[in-house]
């Protein structure tokens, strides 16, 4: 599998051809990557385990779950 870096450099070298640029920095770069993933209720378990377990799969760490920060009862959220 190749490194951010090397992606990267990567596409550099090709928009250094289509767009003309000569200095690397003109380029943009990725610098952040954020997932999120609503599952609707937390009291299916099975369902809640296997989204983390295919988050973990995809992004290499452990997703923090949260709960809804406000309950509304006719969504039964909590």
């Amino acid at each position: 599998m190749k490194t951010t870096k090397q992606k990267q450099n990567e596409a550099f070298a090709a928009l250094k051809e289509k767009m003309g640029w000569k200095n690397p920095m003109q380029a943009p770069r990725l610098s952040k990557a954020v997932i999120s993933v609503g599952t609707g209720s937390l009291k299916d378990k099975k369902k809640n385990e296997v989204v983390a377990d295919r988050l973990t799969k995809i992004t290499g760490q452990k997703p923090a779950p949260r709960g809804a920060k406000k309950s509304i009862a006719s969504l039964n959220l909590c």
